[in-house]
């Protein structure tokens, strides 16, 4: 058994990334900040399981925008998630290692995949949360005098929120991946 691929998505510079792997041997290189970097950061981030671990700069800087957008509560606002999934190349004998992993009993022998996804516990709690904790801000506004700067304090968006809000807001959760819903890139 060995991983044949992975997939990470929204994760620092890794918007949407597939990476194969050889069965004996993979060896990562690249330019500088092409990712490198960033593929074993997000492989130990969800191997230690602990959401403790990820900050919101974990987020892809293309999901800001929606984070911030998902708490203003836009039209066709969507709160990014951060993904991996790991397909493992099994074999006969390793079967047992996978068997509760096994997506149904028509399992083809090949491929076993499996999502660990880092999403919000509840999106509806943390709006309200988030709300909640901007009117608290707000209340604490001070107009800007002739002699003083105004005082807007934080949070001012969903992301300013999540900065220290994010470990109580989101948790890890995992799927097992069924290979029959899957085109042959495993998208």
């Amino acid at each position: 058994m060995h991983i044949e691929s992975l997939r990470i998505r929204n994760f620092r510079r890794l918007r949407d990334v597939r990476i194969d792997l050889a069965e004996d041997i993979s060896i990562f290189v690249g330019a500088n900040n092409s990712g490198k970097t960033s593929v074993s950061q997000a492989l130990q981030l969800f191997i230690a399981a602990s959401r403790e671990r990820f900050s919101v700069h974990d987020f892809s800087s293309e999901c800001w925008d929606a984070i911030d957008r998902f708490g203003a509560r836009k039209e066709n606002g969507v709160l990014p998630n951060i993904s991996l999934d790991i397909w493992l190349n099994v074999k006969e004998n390793d079967l047992y290692r996978v068997i509760d992993l096994l997506p149904s009993t028509d399992w083809e022998r090949t491929l076993v995949g499996l999502r660990v996804e880092f999403a919000a516990s509840d999106e509806a709690v943390l709006l309200s949360n988030f709300e909640d904790a901007r009117a608290r801000a707000i209340a604490n506004t001070r107009p800007r005098s002739a002699d003083a700067i105004e005082y807007n304090p934080l949070p001012r968006t969903l992301r300013d929120y999540l900065d220290d809000n994010l470990h109580r807001e989101f948790e890890l959760r995992y799927y097992v991946l069924d290979r029959a819903h899957f085109d042959d890139s495993l998208v």
